[in-house]
């Protein structure tokens, strides 16, 4: 798991934000992890960070309050972020709604998508 150096979680769900961070506690994780409860400020955080280049993963709830992670990815393209950054997306949810599934798969930084709960295993497998 320490192969990542930084890490990015969109969740609106405060508990599963907080199980992350301990399990990556726990699991020592020496990377660094940050995380978002909205699309909006983990879009405007990309946008401003000198180290973009630099994240490896994001994981991205779909169904979220405001900006949901398909209009995530739509304006990670609009303003260009998706070209700065090298990250692969992995987009997370609690539904099995096959047209999320397939929606995702248009996108070129989308690696994959998860069902929640989302596990270190999870993680390790990637």
């Amino acid at each position: 798991m320490n192969r990542f150096e930084k890490i990015i979680f969109i969740d609106d769900d405060e508990i599963t934000n907080f199980l992350m961070k301990e399990s990556l506690k726990r699991q020592g994780f020496t990377g660094e992890a940050v995380f978002f409860e909205t699309a909006t400020d983990a879009l405007s955080y990309l946008d401003k960070a000198e180290n973009a280049s630099q994240l490896d993963v994001i994981f991205l709830d779909i169904k979220m309050p405001g900006m949901d992670g398909f209009d995530f990815l739509d304006q990670l393209a609009a303003q260009g972020i998706d070209q700065k950054i090298k990250a692969r997306v992995y987009m997370l949810s609690s539904s099995e709604n096959a047209t999320d599934m397939k929606k995702s798969q248009e996108y070129a930084i989308v690696k994959g998508f998860l069902h929640k709960p989302f596990t270190l295993e999870s993680l390790e497998k990637i």
